[in-house]
């Protein structure tokens, strides 16, 4: 797993969105607020996820080439649940969607990172999950809140200045 130009955050972020709005949204049928994008239903919506990018750590990981090194980046991605307490909804909802959501991030797992700041269509490497957390948070008065911590990896190339 080597990038060079590509592995920009842009990418990666784009790609993040496109694998959650192509199972969760696509098949699941899930809501997701995805950052930067109108979400004008989610008064309407009893539950709902919200993705983010928490952090981008890169460490010098090896000689890639004469002209090269290479830089292992850990990428902290955290998926929260969010469940409306009403009188429709039960106290495990937000479990099941955490359900639906692990189904999709199994460690061992490959996300593809495709180049959307170049032209979108190219295939340029995999993000790997390397570790999932699974937090259940305390009870608020309006909702259930769930988080899930997952961390990825992926190789960057750098040429040496």
């Amino acid at each position: 797993m080597a990038l060079g130009n590509s592995a920009s955050a842009g990418n990666i972020k784009r790609s993040l969105d496109k694998y959650l709005y192509d199972n969760l949204v696509s098949i699941e049928g899930l809501n997701v607020d995805f950052e930067g994008l109108p979400f004008s239903n989610i008064q309407k919506n009893i539950t709902w996820i919200v993705p983010r990018i928490l952090d981008l750590d890169s460490t010098f990981y090896r000689q890639g080439s004469n002209t090269q090194y290479g830089e292992n980046v850990n990428i902290l991605f955290q998926i929260n649940v969010f469940t409306k307490q009403s009188s429709i909804t039960t106290s495990s909802e937000h479990y099941r969607v955490r359900d639906i959501v692990l189904a999709y991030f199994k460690i061992g797992n490959d996300i593809t990172i495709k180049n959307y700041v170049g032209n979108g269509l190219t295939t340029v490497d995999t993000m790997r999950i390397r570790s999932i957390e699974d937090i259940l948070l305390p009870e608020r008065e309006e909702f259930y809140q769930h988080a899930i911590s997952i961390e990825m990896e992926y190789t960057r190339l750098t040429t040496e200045a």
